[in-house]
C-alpha cells in the first residue's frame, strides 16, 4: 500500500491591531487590558454554509446545534481527564466529519474529472490524540478504498481530493495526516 503524508505549510492570515473596530468578517479577541488585539480575517470570500454548535459544561459536555439536528453527550476519555462515561468523544466527531468531507470531495472531484466513483467507495478515519511538548495534539489516518479503480486514477483522485477537502486544508502543516489507498 502506498502512503501519502501531508507536509505543505499552512498560511494563516492574522495580524495584530491596537485600534480600529472590526468589520463584519472580522473576529476580535482581547488578550489583556493593554495587550494588542488579535484579529483573524475571514479566509473565505463567499461562505456557502455556517454550522453553529453550542457546548455546555456539566458532568459531561452537551453539544447542540442551532438547528436542533445535533444533540450529543460528549465525554472525553479517561486518559484525557474524562470520567469514561457513555458518550461520544470529540475524536469520534472529528473523525466522522473529516471522513464525510473527504468522501464528498472524492465525489466532487470524480464528477468534475469524469471518473466514475466506484460503488463501495469508503473513507475510514482514525484520529489519535496524545501529549506533546506543546500540549495535546492529534494525528489522523484516512484509509481510502476505491474498489476496481486503477491505481494511477486512485492516486490522482485522492491527491486532488486532499487538496480540495476543507478538513485537509484546515489541518495541513499543523496536523499529521496519513493517506492510505487500498
Amino acid at each position: 500500500m502506498e502512503q501519502m503524508t501531508s507536509s505543505v505549510a499552512l498560511t494563516v492570515q492574522t495580524r495584530l491591531e491596537t485600534d480600529s473596530s472590526p468589520n463584519g468578517n472580522t473576529e476580535r479577541t482581547t488578550l489583556g487590558s493593554n495587550a494588542p488585539r488579535l484579529v483573524r480575517m475571514s479566509l473565505i470570500d463567499n461562505v456557502l454554509y455556517r454550522a453553529h454548535v453550542k457546548v455546555t459544561a456539566g458532568r459531561d459536555a452537551r453539544a447542540v446545534s442551532s438547528d436542533g439536528l445535533l444533540d450529543l453527550k460528549v465525554t472525553p476519555r479517561r486518559e484525557l481527564g474524562g470520567a469514561n462515561g457513555r458518550g461520544v468523544e470529540p475524536e469520534h466527531l472529528f473523525a466522522a466529519c473529516y471522513a464525510v468531507s473527504f468522501l464528498a470531495m472524492l465525489r466532487l472531484v470524480a464528477k468534475r474529472d469524469g471518473i466514475p466513483l466506484p460503488t463501495g467507495t469508503e473513507v475510514d478515519a482514525t484520529v489519535g490524540v496524545g501529549a506533546t511538548r506543546r500540549g495535546f495534539e492529534i494525528e489522523i489516518e484516512l484509509k481510502i478504498r476505491l474498489p476496481g479503480l486503477p491505481r494511477a486514477e486512485a492516486d490522482s483522485l485522492v491527491e486532488k481530493s486532499h487538496a480540495a477537502c476543507p478538513y485537509s486544508n484546515a489541518t495541513r502543516g499543523n496536523v499529521p495526516v496519513r493517506l492510505v489507498i487500498s
